[in-house]
């Protein structure tokens, strides 16, 4: 991953200094955290080094409603934003899903969202070929 020039970018209660890359969890990513020494080793470099760690609470429901029942409090860690699917994104995640070439699942275009309004935070992933409907340049971190 690769730095970026300091640019701040506001959504809602949140704002990203972009000059900090963070990263994105999907909800696939969030099923394999407990058993991914790769993705436990990436999630504690990030929140060590304060970065962003962004986890999109549609995604959270996705991994919660799978066999594995990831919860909020399964991922409570200091430096882990959970962003909220507001009704000041119903209208952007809706035009993504205009967008995309085929329907696409609402956790993967929360993921997506996020991604885009940051401009530079990878969507670490286990399923990459999910995000290939969503016609936006993405860069995504297969598990």
């Amino acid at each position: 991953m690769q730095r970026a020039q300091t640019r701040v970018a506001r959504r809602g209660s949140l704002i990203y200094d972009t000059s900090t890359v963070g990263i994105i969890l999907d909800a696939t990513a969030l099923i394999a955290a407990p058993t991914s020494f790769f993705l436990q080793t990436l999630i504690q470099t990030h929140i060590d080094q304060g970065r962003p760690f962004v986890v999109p609470v549609l995604a959270l429901s996705a991994a919660a409603n799978s066999d594995n029942r990831v919860t909020r409090a399964s991922i409570n860690h200091r430096g882990i934003w959970i962003v909220d699917f507001t009704a000041a994104l119903v209208d952007d995640i809706a035009e993504l899903a205009r967008e995309a070439t085929a329907p696409t699942a609402l956790d993967i275009l929360h993921c997506a969202y996020e991604a885009i309004s940051t401009d530079i935070f990878p969507i670490v992933t286990r399923q990459p070929a999910a995000y290939t409907n969503i016609p936006h340049p993405l860069h995504l971190e297969p598990l």
